[in-house]
């Protein structure tokens, strides 16, 4: 058996070593190209409708694509779409909080889109109609998708950047607060917003008004003595005995009688 030379068999190792790493790049290219080169097969849309909105369905994407691609948005080449383009043209939606596209190795386009969560509807006083979202964002309303939320009226939108500002965000603020509070939530059926940005409150149980004041002020204290009297006091005295509970001032819960006679109770929260 004829054994080569050493530099002779390092010279064929490293030939063979250039070669095979030669074709896998070859492979990997012819690959890529085929890849970017087939047709699209089909659009994949997914939709979070599991949260309980449904402000856009598949359809909606459906004719976005057709819009951005053509009549011929079947018959692309995946090199051809402009997944960015898409991208932008869906997060441009009121409703669509953020899209997703890409393809997937079925060369199918798949889209994933988060929708919008409102946590509050706003209708102003000069008859701008809104939802707030759970990230303290401002979005139309939809005519095709009824949302049952609390709702919001009076001056919350005015001619004062910094004061909508305040406002809103006490607000968002407020019904996080509150959504946490399966008893108090039950009770509030709307929000009244005065001029001054001081809040008001219609629950759904009774025939009275609850005064909150300014939301940034204590509120959490506040809503404490607002259930301790709910739970304690109200099914004593009955729901139509008092016309309004004010919690306006610290430490106080201040009552006004149906009758028009006020009944000013100071209520300790209990500890």
């Amino acid at each position: 058996m004829i054994r080569l030379p050493f530099h002779l068999q390092k010279f064929i190792s490293v030939v063979l070593l250039c070669s095979g790493l030669a074709l896998m790049w070859w492979l990997f290219v012819a690959a890529i190209r085929q890849y970017h080169n087939a047709p699209l097969q089909k659009v994949v849309v997914k939709i979070d409708h599991h949260k309980g909105f449904r402000f856009v369905e598949e359809k909606d994407i459906l004719a976005r694509i057709a819009f951005v691609l053509g009549d011929s948005s079947l018959k692309c080449k995946t090199a051809e779409i402009p997944l960015l383009k898409i991208e932008q043209d869906l997060d441009a939606h009121p409703f669509i909080r953020k899209a997703q596209v890409y393809i997937d190795q079925q060369q199918n386009i798949v889209i994933e889109v988060t929708q919008e969560r409102p946590v509050l509807r706003i209708i102003n006083h000069d008859g701008t109609n809104c939802f707030l979202t759970d990230i303290n964002t401002l979005i139309p309303v939809s005519n095709s998708c009824p949302v049952r939320l609390p709702v919001v009226l009076g001056q919350v939108i005015t001619q004062s950047p910094e004061r909508d500002s305040a406002v809103q965000y006490s607000l968002f603020e407020f019904i996080n607060i509150l959504s946490r509070d399966t008893f108090l939530k039950a009770f509030v059926d709307q929000i009244w917003v005065d001029e001054n940005g001081e809040v008001s409150l219609i629950p759904l149980c009774g025939n009275h008004e609850v005064k909150l004041g300014l939301l940034q002020d204590n509120i959490q204290e506040k809503l404490k003595r607002l259930k301790i009297f709910y739970k304690d006091v109200l099914p004593a005295k009955g729901w139509e005995t008092y016309k309004e509970i004010n919690l306006r001032y610290r430490g106080q819960l201040v009552c006004v009688k149906n009758e028009l006679q006020a009944d000013s109770s100071f209520l300790k929260p209990k500890i």
